[in-house]
């Protein structure tokens, strides 16, 4: 059982008659627009512009606003359309919200924090249009492929250029997958939620399905592999333990689990050997235990992360604004290499010339100094109800394994979302996804499908 009809509103209209035409219409628009921005997420106009990451953003921002009006729009027009949303998903999302703007109000350059804010901003008008779009008939499952479609592009992509099939703009010392988003790492944190909604199709299948799911899980795979991303790989891997632990939950047989356990340490194995041994058939190689004991890396992470932390007791609880990180780098690092312990760090600060970390690469220190501890408390508050929305729905009972849809949901469908809310949180530790388009719309997108599956379940206990 994988995506399929898991439509969330029960009182939607019936085909046919004049309000449920009319209804159907605003969703289908809406769910156009939802398409047309997943599809858009990775691209933007990187051909044009030298910061991929800058534009992709600014494409998101406007088709999130765009969904944003239609939503409204569609709400207006037809009240029954509004999402059915238990106020702590609203309050979460609207506190974080009002963080935002009152942070970039109190800032020095509050014209500049606002627009370092829109991807957050729309992210919320984004959520409440795949919630208000998740309609019974109208093609959930074909939502989730065109991310599962986009990531395997994107892997395919990378793992031609690091075959010598194309010409890379830029070669950076990771690998040669630089892909269409710009940076090795950039693709990696684009992989992670798509490889989790993937890993939410049908796994329990027979025949050519069952074969198909898991070779493109292997190209994810092979994709994240390519990246040389340590934070990603980390983030799959206590995902993958995650999505365990829920399955067990739901019931799932404990020889199941040791069976997908060993693949999974057996694709790995194979993967490792092949990019790391020479071999004849397979050319792309780097060096996996500089990879994963490189200190160069981690000490540069931990400057940044010691200067996220300089900023946010100096404003604890609104923070500086957003897009203050960048802004005032220079200035806490001044004060921090005038203490007596500014010589430990002095290589680090010299091997940036000149040139500052536009994020503290972590994704909670990020929201610390920018937005405060409120509006980090605002964004745990939203994780929070994700992960309690997975772990409801993964649940052992005699409902859910009588009826093969509730089934599904329990074993399959929530379990992988619920894994893939702890590998973004776990690549947000060390990385910045929730400043790029496409990971931040695929971590929204998994927390839709969590709220509107999660509200179903509830809808359903009432009426029954």
């Amino acid at each position: 059982m994988g995506l399929t009809d898991m439509g969330v509103d029960a009182r939607a209209n019936a085909v046919g008659t004049p309000d449920g035409e009319r209804d159907e219409r605003l969703v289908a628009a809406l769910r156009l627009c939802v398409a047309a921005t997943i599809v858009s997420t990775p691209l933007g106009f990187w051909l044009r512009l030298e910061s991929p990451s800058q534009s992709q953003r600014a494409v998101f921002a406007a088709m999130g606003l765009l969904c944003g009006f239609l939503v409204a729009g569609a709400v207006l027009a037809r009240p029954r359309l509004a999402p059915r949303v238990t106020g702590a998903w609203w309050v979460a999302w609207g506190l974080q919200w009002a963080v935002l703007l009152l942070a970039a109000a109190r800032s020095a350059e509050s014209s500049y924090a606002l627009s370092s804010a829109m991807l957050t901003l729309s992210g919320m008008a984004w959520f409440a249009a795949i919630v208000v779009a998740l309609r019974p008939g109208l093609g959930l499952r074909s939502m989730a492929a065109l991310w599962v479609i986009l990531g395997v592009v994107l892997s395919l992509h990378g793992l031609a250029q690091s075959l010598g099939w194309g010409v890379a703009r830029e070669v950076f010392l990771k690998s040669r997958a630089v892909s269409l988003l710009g940076h090795p790492s950039h693709l990696a944190s684009a992989l992670v939620p798509i490889f989790f909604i993937a890993l939410s199709g049908k796994t329990n299948g027979r025949g050519c399905g069952r074969w198909a799911h898991q070779a493109v899980l292997g190209v994810l795979g092979v994709g994240l592999l390519l990246t040389g991303t340590r934070a990603a790989w980390l983030a799959v891997g206590l995902g993958l333990c995650a999505h365990e632990w829920l399955r067990r939950r739901a019931g799932a047989r404990p020889t199941a689990s040791k069976r997908r356990i060993a693949l999974w340490i057996g694709a790995t194995a194979i993967a490792v050997t092949l990019f790391t041994l020479p071999n004849p058939w397979f050319s792309p190689r780097f060096d996996l235990a500089q990879r994963l004991v490189s200190g160069v890396e981690v000490r540069s992470r931990l400057y940044s992360w010691l200067i996220a932390v300089d900023m946010a007791r100096e404003r604890p609880l609104l923070g500086h604004g957003p897009g203050a990180y960048a802004a005032r780098f220079w200035e806490y690092v001044d004060r921090r290499q005038a203490s007596p312990a500014g010589q430990w760090f002095e290589p680090m600060v010299i091997s940036m010339d000149g040139i500052p970390p536009a994020y503290p690469h972590n994704e909670f220190l990020s929201l610390a100094c920018e937005s405060g501890l409120v509006g980090l408390a605002a964004f745990m508050g939203l994780v929070a109800c994700g992960w309690s929305a997975a772990v409801r729905l993964s649940k052992n009972s005699p409902g859910a394994v009588s009826d093969s849809r509730e089934r599904g949901v329990s074993m399959d469908v929530a379990p992988a979302l619920g894994a893939g809310l702890v590998a973004c949180l776990i690549d947000a530790s060390f990385a910045f996804p929730f400043q790029l388009a496409i990971s931040w719309a695929g971590f929204v997108f998994i927390l839709a499908l969590l709220c509107s599956m999660d509200q179903r379940n509830i809808a359903k206990t009432l009426t029954s």
